[in-house]
């Protein structure tokens, strides 16, 4: 079976980094991706939120260097958590980021032009 995922968009809020006990970080965010429906009158633009969490040296990585607003591309794979609330079974589908490239800060968004993105993997990997 395969599972593997890949979203770009940009980041709805800043990071949200925890360290446990055992030292291991672990970085949630959700990115916003953006879809167009329909033509002239029908058009609908539609923002779909990716759940994202990230584990270790990457984790850190996303937590020093992401902002809300920051354009990223993430691969990973597909985990669906499940819950009960209230007697109620709940799941989702988040994003266990595997690799990540950054498109841009969000300072940058406003005055860049189309660049190429930053593959930091190699360099997270070899930290």
């Amino acid at each position: 079976m395969i599972n593997t995922v890949t979203v770009a968009g940009y980041l709805g809020n800043d990071p949200k980094t925890v360290v446990l006990e055992s030292k291991l970080v672990i970085t949630k965010f959700s990115i916003a991706v953006n879809e167009v429906r329909g033509k002239g009158a029908d058009r609908k633009e539609l923002t779909h939120w990716i759940d994202c969490t990230a584990f270790g040296i990457l984790a850190s990585t996303i937590d020093k260097f992401l902002t809300k607003g920051s354009k990223v591309t993430v691969a990973g794979k597909l985990n669906q958590q499940k819950w009960e609330s209230e007697g109620k079974k709940m799941s989702r589908l988040v994003v266990i980021v595997e690799n990540i490239a950054f498109m841009s800060k969000a300072a940058e968004e406003s005055t860049s032009t189309e660049e190429e993105p930053q593959d930091i993997t190699d360099d997270v990997i070899a930290a």
